[in-house]
C-alpha cells in the first residue's frame, strides 16, 4: 500500500504537489487557530458569567448580612441593659404583691417594647433564673427550664454570650399561622468578665421577611436561585417558601453541593457559588443555568465555522495563485536546466535534485580548481572563510533550538543540538587558523558524539596521544575528515553500521606521527594508492582525505603528507600522517 502511495506522489506534479502543501498547511493552521480562539471566546464567557454572577451574590450576602445584624442589635442592647440586669438580680417573684409585679413588668415592657418594632422582630423571650409571674404579656417571659427543650439551648450553654441559632420552624402561637420562624438566643450574664448567667434572651425571627426583600431586589439581575442555608445545611431563606427548612441537597442541581468550596462549583449543567453572610456562619448559595452560556457559545461556535468558511476560501485562493507564481520560476529554471543538462527523469522534484547536485559538484570542481591556482592565498582564504561565520549569531540560534526542543519535551533533539553546538565551537576555535592538538580532538570527539547519537552509541573512538604534543599547532579539521571517511566508507556498507576507531599521536625527532585506524570493511592496496596519489578524487571516494592531504601539503611542506593504507592483516583502513612539530 505505501508502495503504490509513493508512486502516486511520484507522479504528481510539483506544482500540484505544492498545491496540496499549501492546502493542509492552512488547513491545520486554521484549524489550530480556531480551535484556540473558540476554547479562549468560551472561557472568557464562563469567566465573565460567573464573575458577574458571584459579584452580585456578594452583595446579597452583604446586604443580608447587614439586614440580619440590624434584627440581631436587639439582643446586644438586652445583653448590656444596666437596668435589665438590675430587674434579672432582684428578688420579684410569684410571691410578690400584685402591684410589685405590675411595677417589674411595666419596667420590662419599657425597655423590650421599642425593641420588636420592625418588620422582621416578631417576638422578644427572656427565660428568668427565677420563677417570674408578671400580669401582662405574660407570654413573652418564662423559666430557664422552659428553654430546655428548645433546640438552640445546647449552643448558648456552650457558647456563654454568644449569638446562637435554630433551625426555621412554624410557630403555634403566631396569629398568622403557617408563617416561619428563626430564633436567634444568647445568655445575659452577670458581667462582662463572669460567665454567671441571669437569663437567656430569645429573638423569634420573620424568614420571609428578614431576606424576600432582599433576594427580591437582586432577582431581576441575578441569572438563577439564591438560597440562605445556615449552619446545618438547611434552607433559611428563599423566594419559594416551600423551600424553607429543607436540607439544600434537595434543591434541584444541588445534590453534590460543598458548602466549604469557596471557589465554583460546576455541578451538571449549573455553576454553583457558596459564600459567606457576614454576621453569622450562614452562607449564601447561589445556582447559575449554563443554558444563556451554552446558546451564546452555540453562537460564536456558528460564527466561527461561517468566518472560517471565508477565510478557507480566501486562502485557498491565495495557494494557487502562490503556486502559480511559484510555477513560473521553476519552469524557467528547469528550462534553463534541461538545455545543459540531459535528463530521463519526469518528476520535477528528482530533475530539481539532480539540477542542485550538479551544481554542488560543479562548486567542487571549481572549487578545487580555485584551490590549485591560489596556492599562495590559501591561508588567507581559509580565515576569511571562517571569518563570515558569526559564533554569536549562531550559538543563538542553537541556544533558541535547545530551548524549543526542551519546551515541547524533545530531549533527543535537545541532546543533539548541544552535542552540535559543542562542535562548532570547537570547530571555529575563535577564528584561529591553527590550532592546538587538544582542540582538535575535541572537535573530533564532538563530531563523535553526534554521529553515536545517529548510530545508537555503535561507534567507540579510541584516543592515545602523548601528553607533550598536546599543545602543539595542526591546522583545524585535521582529523575530523578522516574520522567521518571511516564512518562513511568503512561502517555504513557493513551489517550493523558499527566500528571502531583507534587514533594515536606521538613525535618522531622534530615531527608529530598521527594514525588513524578503523576496522570497517577496508580497501585494497591498489584503491589506497590511488587514493592517495589521486589529485581529482569524487566526494563519494573519500574526499574529506583528499582535502587533508592537500592542505597538509599546502601549508607545511611537499614533505609532509597523509597517507592511507589497508589495515594490520588487512582488515579496516589505516591512515598515517607527518606534520611538522611547533609549539604553541
Amino acid at each position: 500500500m505505501w508502495n503504490k502511495a509513493g508512486t502516486f506522489w511520484d507522479g504528481i506534479s510539483w506544482r500540484t504537489k505544492i498545491l496540496l502543501y499549501c492546502f493542509a498547511l492552512t488547513i491545520s493552521t486554521l484549524t489550530f487557530l480556531a480551535y484556540r480562539s473558540y476554547n479562549r471566546f468560551s472561557e472568557t464567557l464562563l469567566d465573565e458569567l460567573v464573575s458577574t454572577n458571584r459579584s452580585l451574590l456578594q452583595l446579597v450576602a452583604a446586604d443580608a448580612g447587614r439586614t440580619l445584624k440590624e434584627s440581631t442589635d436587639v439582643m446586644y442592647r438586652l445583653g448590656y441593659n444596666n437596668e435589665l440586669r438590675e430587674i434579672l438580680l432582684s428578688g420579684v417573684s410569684e410571691r410578690d404583691c400584685l402591684e410589685t409585679q405590675m411595677s417589674e413588668s411595666d419596667r420590662l415592657s419599657r425597655i423590650i417594647g421599642p425593641l420588636t418594632i420592625g418588620p422582621y422582630v416578631n417576638q422578644v423571650r427572656i427565660y428568668f433564673r427565677e420563677r417570674k409571674i408578671y400580669a401582662r404579656d405574660s407570654y413573652k417571659y418564662f423559666h430557664m427550664s422552659d428553654a430546655e427543650r428548645l433546640e438552640w439551648y445546647p449552643k448558648v450553654i456552650a457558647n456563654p454570650g454568644e449569638i446562637c441559632w435554630s433551625s426555621p420552624y412554624l410557630s403555634g402561637e403566631d396569629p398568622y399561622a403557617n408563617r416561619t420562624f428563626v430564633s436567634a438566643a444568647r445568655s445575659i450574664l452577670l458581667s462582662r468578665e463572669s460567665e454567671e448567667v441571669l437569663a437567656f434572651v430569645e429573638v423569634q425571627l420573620n424568614i420571609q421577611r428578614l431576606f424576600v426583600r432582599v433576594m427580591r431586589s437582586f432577582n431581576s439581575v441575578f441569572e438563577g436561585i439564591v438560597y440562605i442555608v445556615n449552619d446545618t445545611g438547611r434552607v433559611n431563606g428563599s423566594l419559594n417558601s416551600a423551600h424553607i427548612g429543607l436540607p439544600i441537597y434537595m434543591m434541584e442541581g444541588l445534590g453534590r453541593v460543598n458548602l466549604r468550596d469557596k471557589e465554583p462549583q460546576y455541578l451538571g449543567n449549573n455553576v454553583v457559588i457558596s459564600l459567606p453572610m457576614q454576621g453569622s456562619d450562614w452562607k449564601v448559595v447561589g445556582r447559575i443555568p449554563l443554558d444563556r452560556y451554552t446558546r451564546e457559545r452555540n453562537r460564536i461556535l456558528k460564527d466561527f465555522v461561517k468566518w472560517g468558511a471565508v477565510i478557507f476560501t480566501v486562502a485557498l485562493v491565495l495557494s494557487v495563485l502562490f503556486s502559480e507564481i511559484l510555477s513560473r520560476r521553476l519552469k524557467r529554471l528547469l528550462k534553463t536546466f534541461s538545455e545543459k543538462h540531459a535528463t530521463s527523469k519526469k518528476d520535477e522534484i528528482v530533475v530539481l535534485e539532480e539540477l542542485f547536485d550538479s551544481l554542488e559538484q560543479e562548486n567542487i570542481t571549481l572549487a578545487n580548481e580555485i584551490f590549485r591556482e591560489q596556492i599562495q592565498k590559501q591561508e588567507a582564504q581559509l580565515s576569511v572563510l571562517q571569518a563570515q561565520i558569526d559564533p554569536h549569531f549562531l550559538y543563538n540560534i542553537l541556544d533558541t533550538i535547545n530551548w524549543v526542543a526542551i519546551k515541547g519535551g524533545n530531549r533527543d533533539v535537545s541532546e543533539i543540538v548541544v552535542k552540535l553546538a559543542k562542535f562548532y565551537r570547537a570547530r571555529l576555535s575563535g577564528g584561529r587558523s591553527l590550532i592546538t592538538i587538544k582542540e582538535e580532538i575535541e572537535c573530533t570527539q564532538a563530531y563523535i558524539d553526534l554521529q553515536k547519537t545517529r548510530f545508537h552509541n555503535n561507534i567507540e573512538l579510541d584516543l592515545k596521544f602523548e601528553d607533550a604534543i598536546m599543545d602543539c599547532l595542526v591546522f583545524g579539521m585535521l582529523l575530523q575528515p578522516l574520522v567521518e571517511n571511516s564512518i562513511k566508507h568503512g561502517f555504513l556498507k557493513r551489517a550493523g553500521q558499527s566500528g571502531r576507531i583507534e587514533m594515536r599521536g606521538w613525535t618522531e625527532g622534530s615531527e608529530i606521527i598521527i594514525t588513524v585506524q578503523d576496522n570497517g570493511i577496508g580497501l585494497t592496496r591498489e584503491e589506497a594508492e590511488r587514493i592517495t596519489n589521486e589529485e581529482n578524487v569524487a566526494q563519494n571516494a573519500r574526499y574529506g582525505f583528499l582535502s587533508v592531504n592537500k592542505r597538509i601539503s599546502l601549508l607545511f611542506g611537499a614533505k609532509y603528507r597523509a597517507v592511507i593504507s589497508p589495515g594490520p592483516n588487512g582488515n579496516g583502513a589505516l591512515v598515517r600522517i607527518n606534520i611538522p612539530l611547533m609549539r604553541a
